[in-house]
């Protein structure tokens, strides 16, 4: 998952791709800022934060729980996405 570059001043973009990501439980998901700004990964309703990424940083989360978590960037606020969470087949 990457947040891409020109996202802190390209208002169209969702500034994280892919937009949604379907994963299952258990799995990982990493975020890699590739724009030149400071940027974040917050759950919109708790859960996880990656606290500021600077350019090139990353951050990882383990999602437990099936269902959909969507996030934003505490500085753009364009900046949305939404993971996916499901159970094993």
């Amino acid at each position: 998952m990457d947040i891409t570059a020109g996202s802190s001043t390209n208002q169209t973009s969702s500034g994280y791709s892919p937009a949604t990501m379907t994963v299952n439980v258990g799995d990982a998901v990493t975020w890699t800022n590739d724009d030149n700004a400071v940027h974040t990964v917050t759950a919109d309703k708790g859960g996880f934060y990656s606290g500021d990424l600077k350019p090139g940083q990353s951050f990882s989360f383990v999602f437990l729980t099936a269902g959909n978590y969507t996030y934003h960037c505490n500085y753009h606020g364009w900046m949305k996405g939404t993971i996916v969470v499901q159970k094993h087949a």
